[in-house]
Order: C-alpha cells, then sequence, then structure tokens
C-alpha cells in the first residue's frame, strides 16, 4: 500500500506548474482567508474572561465552547479535501468563506449562548475549508518544489492572526469592547469575500493534470487507503500531537494558567503572543530546511524534544519573570512548526487524486485531538479540589497541562517508528 502510494505520488509532484497570476491571487486569497479563520479560533481563548461573562458561562461549559469549535472543524476538513478533490478550488473558497462570515458577523451580535455554540460550529465547519484550500492551490498552481516553503509562509501569514488575538486584542478590547474590535475584524472578512468572488470572474490559464478524480468514486475507499498505510498513518499521530500543544496552550489554557501565576492579562496575552510568533518565524524557515536536506524523520524528532524540555521547564518555573517565559513559549512555537515536514512529507506520499483529502485527515487528526485535549485538561483541573489562593491555582493548572509534553513524547515516539526513505 505504501509502495502503491509513494509511487504514484512522486509521480505528480514530479510535475511542473506553471506560475500564474490567477494561482499566486488565488493562493492570497485563500491564505488571507486562513489569516482570518485563525483569529477566529484564538479570540476565544484570549477573551475567555470576557466571554465566560458575556454568556454567563462556567469553566466546564468554556471547554464545551472551544471543543464544538475543533469537533466541527474536524469533521468538515473531511468534507473540505474530498469536495476540493472534486470540484473547484475557488468555488468551494468562495462558499466557505461566505459561511465563516456571515456566521462571525451573527456570533458578534447574540446575546445568547445556544446561538453563540451554533454560530461557533458554523464558523468551525468554514474554518476546515481554509487550509486545506491553501494546500490545494499550492499544489495546483505553484512548482512541486514550493510546497513545504509555502506551506510555511502561509502558516506565518495565518499565524499573524493568532498573534492579532492575543496581546493587540486586548488592547484594542480594553479601549474599544470585544463586541466592537470584532466588528472591525468581520469588516475584514467581508472585504475578502469581494475580493474572492472576482475569482469566479477571473479567467483561469492552468493547465489541470490530465488524471482528474472521478466523481462516482466511493467517498470512503480513498479514505480507507490512506488510513490503511502505515507512514501515513504515522505522519498524521505526529502532526497533531506535534501541533496541538501549541494549540492547547496559547488557545485555551494558556492565558488562565498564567493569570494564574500573578500576571496580568495583558502580560499573559503577550507571553502567548511570543508562542505564536516562534510558530510563525519557524513554520517557513522549517519548510525550506526540509527542501534543502530532507532529513525529515531527524528533524522531527529535534522538534519534539525541544517541545517537551521547553513546556517541561514552563510548568517547573511557573511564574519566573516575563523575559523568562516569553522565551520558553517562543521556544515551545517553534517546536510546534515540525508538523510542517510531515504535511510535505504527507504530499510526497499521496497519489494525485487523494492529495487533498490526505492533507485534510491530517487536519482531521489535529482537530480531534484539539476536542481531546482541552477538554482533557479541564477534567483535570475539576477533579482536583479547587483552593482559594492563586499559588495552588497555578499548582492545579500546571499539573493538568503536563498533557502538553505527553502530547510532544507521543509525538517523538511515532515518528521514530517511521522508515527513512
Amino acid at each position: 500500500m505504501d509502495n502503491s502510494f509513494n509511487h504514484q505520488g512522486r509521480s505528480f509532484m514530479s510535475q511542473s506548474s506553471r506560475l500564474t497570476i490567477y494561482g499566486v491571487y488565488l493562493w492570497l486569497i485563500a491564505t488571507i482567508f486562513f489569516f482570518y479563520v485563525v483569529f477566529q479560533r484564538v479570540f476565544v481563548g484570549t477573551l475567555s474572561d470576557q466571554i465566560i461573562q458575556s454568556f454567563h458561562l462556567t469553566t466546564q461549559s468554556y471547554a464545551y465552547l472551544s471543543s464544538v469549535y475543533f469537533l466541527a472543524f474536524g469533521l468538515s476538513n473531511l468534507l473540505a479535501g474530498i469536495l476540493y478533490d472534486r470540484y473547484p478550488t475557488r468555488t468551494v473558497l468562495l462558499l466557505s468563506l461566505g459561511i465563516c462570515v456571515l456566521s462571525s458577523i451573527h456570533f458578534n451580535h447574540t446575546q445568547y449562548f445556544i446561538y453563540a455554540y451554533i454560530d461557533r460550529t458554523l464558523i468551525a465547519s468554514a474554518s476546515g475549508f481554509a487550509f486545506v484550500g491553501v494546500l490545494k492551490v499550492s499544489i495546483e498552481h505553484f512548482p512541486k518544489t514550493w510546497f513545504a516553503t509555502l506551506c510555511g509562509l502561509s502558516q506565518l501569514i495565518a499565524t499573524s492572526g493568532a498573534i492579532l488575538a492575543t496581546g493587540p486584542l486586548v488592547s484594542l478590547t480594553n479601549h474599544s469592547g470585544w463586541h466592537q474590535t470584532l466588528h472591525a475584524i468581520n469588516l475584514t472578512g467581508i472585504i475578502l469575500l469581494g475580493l474572492s468572488a472576482l475569482c469566479i470572474l477571473m479567467k483561469s490559464n492552468h493547465a489541470y493534470p490530465a488524471v482528474k478524480p472521478p466523481k462516482n468514486r466511493p467517498i470512503f475507499k480513498g479514505i480507507i487507503q490512506l488510513l490503511q498505510g502505515r507512514s501515513h498513518l504515522i505522519l498524521f499521530i505526529y502532526t497533531a500531537c506535534n501541533y496541538v500543544p501549541i494549540a492547547t496552550l496559547c488557545m485555551v489554557w494558556g492565558n488562565m494558567y498564567l493569570e494564574s501565576c500573578s500576571l496580568s492579562q495583558q502580560q499573559a496575552a503577550n507571553i502567548i503572543a511570543a508562542g505564536w510568533l516562534g510558530y510563525a518565524i519557524m513554520c517557513p524557515l522549517t519548510g525550506m530546511v526540509y527542501q534543502h536536506f530532507k532529513s525529515g524523520k531527524c528533524l522531527m524528532i529535534i522538534y519534539s524534544l525541544a517541545g517537551i524540555i521547553s513546556s517541561l521547564t514552563l510548568l517547573m518555573l511557573k511564574s519566573q519573570g516575563v523575559i523568562l517565559c516569553t522565551t520558553i513559549l517562543f521556544i515551545i512555537g517553534c517546536s510546534a512548526s515540525g508538523q510542517i515536514i510531515a504535511y510535505a512529507m504527507i504530499a510526497e506520499k499521496t497519489q494525485q487524486e487523494l492529495k487533498a483529502t490526505a492533507l485534510a485527515i491530517n487536519n482531521a487528526g489535529i482537530a480531534i485531538l484539539n476536542v481531546i485535549a482541552p477538554l482533557l485538561v479541564s477534567s483535570i483541573v475539576t477533579s482536583v479540589h479547587i483552593l482559594v489562593s492563586n499559588a495552588a491555582r497555578a499548582t492545579q493548572l500546571g499539573f493538568a497541562m503536563l498533557v502538553i509534553p505527553l502530547m510532544f513524547a507521543i509525538s517523538v515516539a511515532f515518528v521514530m517508528m517511521l522508515k527513512k526513505s
């Protein structure tokens, strides 16, 4: 199974893609859409106190709000992969972007938790199409040797949305309120929606591969084939366990943990931003390093080992100064960029007609673990007796967040089973 996939993958990747203005424009639209959905994903964690107060939530119900996002996101990734492999990329992008923007506008104006819950589910469902769309455009419209670098570059741009949703968002919220700030972000989404509509009017001169996936092919047959491939399965697991630690830390529990260590909300948000900054800077660099050295297995092990050491250091030292915490978060962010290598290896190993589906399964794995990890942390937190003092609260959260270095360790264990190629 693996040999067949590898052979067909190399056959496709050897084809050259002619660079066009249309391809670059479509890639920029997809990447900005990715930026927009990453902001949507992160801001709920940054404004956890305001969200909890606005909708009168408990810690557990807040965790459900975060987890339902990743559950819907994971399921929509599978749908995105199938649709991108069967229908025009620009059409799928436009429809998913429209759903995301309209749902975000409604979320900003609702006063009821049930409607907010539905809106977040719709936003997550549409968000699943963003990164898969970027990867699909990169495969279709750019030379094969650019894939890993473009994957990393798109992460750099998108992670700017995560950075914007941390420290800068807190500053804007303190000045204008979180509803007014989100309104400005949604205006950006409306403008992007208009620009993406132009793609329908633009004529594509792109020459698509001669072999097109048959639309009557059984949907689950290709998914089963991918999951039966040993190397694919290892890479799927590695990607999830390498990335989810930074997501759990920076999008859900990181702000709460740092604030329990006697830091202000602004300080905690700025430190979290350093984690996203490290991730953003290292993603394109990781793509270029892999493209040059092609030593994927060794690089992935190094990245995850760095994640284990840095996350354990953060949890053991607790609050030992803003500068030290910022440095540690930056390193953790850098460590999470190892998943870029896994994306590139999956694209290389997968046959043409299943590339978007394979990359979507990879995203779905991340989303599923993103559902499990925050809930696991929440369960550990609530199972321990909650004490009044901040010091006790920090110890409680720190113990629960040992899940983070554990996931890095699991990623190392699995990638060591990967055969060198």
